[in-house]
């Protein structure tokens, strides 16, 4: 299992698990999450998996999709920075903590775009965000899910791997994106790791009570 560490046998999967471990940092950075949010919840998930019974194999590839969930993240900061006129690094950051509701988007990006632009142009970002949203957001998620997961099939990650970084940000309801897939028919890996992050994000701001509560809430969507 490549989360157990044995430096008297170094073999190739170790060494691949050790820098992405290490990369994943990078990572946390260019989401704008305290570092140790990728190796957080991938312990949380490894967890979660072993409770749910996978075996060492699936848990390896639950491993390798939890510490590059986002790893695609970066191709969509320069169009985040120009539609919302906005920092990219802050705006994905607080966006993690919005369940999806209609109330919390339209404060998130009454919040988030173009604080430090001119009146004119602040409006301007905001018509076209809230003319174009759904389309916007579509487009930003397909960049992100789509270049992570062929950065994970370049670097010779099964296939599992790769369409559980695809789907990662897929909601149960079939309110997620990039395909509106729903149920069974997202991957089980897909849904720890965001389950995972999810309780990761929460616990480090608010708890561990504020982190269960916020699953709870988000149960069935």
């Amino acid at each position: 299992m490549p989360m157990r560490r044995d430096f008297s046998t170094p073999t190739p999967d170790l060494r691949l698990a050790e820098l992405l471990s290490a990369l994943s940092y990078a990572l946390d950075m260019v989401e704008g999450q305290p570092a140790g949010h990728c190796v957080r919840s991938c312990w949380i998930g490894i967890h979660i998996g072993r409770e749910l019974g996978l075996n060492e194999a699936e848990l390896s590839d639950l491993y390798y999709t939890l510490l590059m969930k986002d790893v695609g993240c970066s191709s969509n900061a320069a169009r985040i920075c120009q539609l919302y006129m906005t920092d990219d690094i802050s705006f994905k950051r607080d966006f993690m903590t919005v369940n999806g509701s209609l109330p919390q988007v339209l404060r998130f990006v009454l919040s988030h775009t173009g604080m430090n632009a001119s009146l004119a142009e602040r409006f301007r970002a905001l018509v076209n965000v809230f003319q174009n949203g759904g389309e916007i957001a579509h487009e930003l998620m397909e960049t992100r899910c789509d270049r992570g997961a062929e950065i994970a099939r370049k670097m010779r990650f099964s296939e599992n791997v790769v369409e559980a970084i695809r789907a990662f940000d897929e909601h149960w309801d079939g309110g997620g994106m990039p395909k509106a897939i729903s149920g069974d028919a997202i991957p089980l890996y897909s849904r720890i790791a965001l389950v995972s992050q999810v309780v990761d994000v929460f616990q480090m701001g608010n708890g561990p009570d504020a982190a269960r509560l916020e699953v709870q809430h988000r149960t069935g969507t």
